[in-house]
């Protein structure tokens, strides 16, 4: 028995047979151009990294409101230390203060015993303890045979409450460093402003002449 095709019935059966070719083509994605179909998935996996990696840096970032709040809290924390180191400052000063006068007054107490029991005069200068010196008082330069005593001092001591080396005999005023009662007791005593004397708690009147 034959079987004979009906026309166009063989271009049927070739269409059948003979699927048509999927066509792939390249898409291209932010930073990364893909493959064919078959490198797709790569490609998806290395977008999707880039994706986050750019969500991470935004996720670093600080916002305005971040900002303003660490400025808040370093300005309290400043308006709380910078008057600690202020009061840190003022106890420093007092205890140079009272360390300059006990150096002082034993250098004093050493002039007398070289220079037959007179105390130095520092009504003007105090080059009587900061120079070379003979037995009456006399100052040089330079130490000699007889400019043999001395120097007590390495410079003049200055008050850091007043910011002065000055004298005065008997009255305590601004700008006055200390108060020397002269060559017969070498009595001495630093000058400071009453309420400063006690801000920093040098109540000691045998110590401070206040004004």
């Amino acid at each position: 028995m034959k079987f004979e095709a009906s026309p166009g019935s063989g271009s049927r059966d070739k269409d059948v047979s003979r699927p048509k070719p999927v066509e792939v083509t390249e898409k291209k994605y932010t930073g990364v151009t893909l493959a064919p179909e078959a490198n797709l998935r790569v490609a998806e996996k290395a977008l999707f990294l880039e994706k986050r990696q750019m969500s991470r840096k935004r996720i670093n970032g600080f916002t305005l409101v971040e900002i303003l709040i660490v400025v808040v809290i370093l300005g309290i924390l400043a308006a709380i230390v910078i008057p600690q180191f202020t009061n840190a400052s003022e106890s420093a000063k007092a205890s140079s203060l009272i360390s300059q006068l006990q150096t002082i007054r034993s250098q004093l107490e050493l002039y007398q015993v070289q220079h037959k029991g007179g105390y130095p005069d520092l009504s003007t200068n105090w080059n009587q303890l900061t120079m070379f010196s003979d037995v009456d008082g006399n100052t040089n330069a330079t130490k000699t045979a007889v400019f043999k005593f001395g120097p007590y001092l390495q410079q003049s001591p200055v008050n850091p409450f007043e910011s002065s080396s000055t004298t005065a005999a008997a009255t305590p005023a601004a700008g006055v460093g200390w108060i020397y009662s002269g060559t017969s007791t070498g009595l001495i005593k630093a000058c400071m402003a009453a309420t400063k004397a006690t801000e920093v708690n040098l109540t000691n009147t045998n110590d401070i002449a206040t004004y």
